[in-house]
């Protein structure tokens, strides 16, 4: 009777101790996700090459400026201004 009692005392030690490693592996992947997904965004906002604009000296995005043969610039009325002076 004794020996029947610590059987089920282990095997209830044995799944409890289960259920919490498996709940701390699952949060730990979460973690490791997040991280991973901000790793991703940061690479993404570093990709950026930042420019000024040739008449105010603002920094833009590359992508974003405004391109003509004078040089590169935030806006159209900047491009504008720039060929009147």
């Amino acid at each position: 009777m004794i020996v029947l009692r610590l059987l089920l005392f282990a095997l209830l030690i044995w799944i409890l101790w289960r259920m919490i490693k498996k709940a701390f592996d699952e949060s730990v992947e979460a973690d490791e996700e997040d991280t991973n997904k901000s790793s991703h965004a940061n690479n993404a906002i570093k990709q950026h090459q930042m420019i000024q604009c040739h008449y105010c000296g603002l920094y833009i995005p590359k992508e974003e400026a405004i391109h003509t043969q004078e040089g590169s610039f935030c806006c159209k009325e900047h491009a504008h201004l720039q060929k009147k002076d």
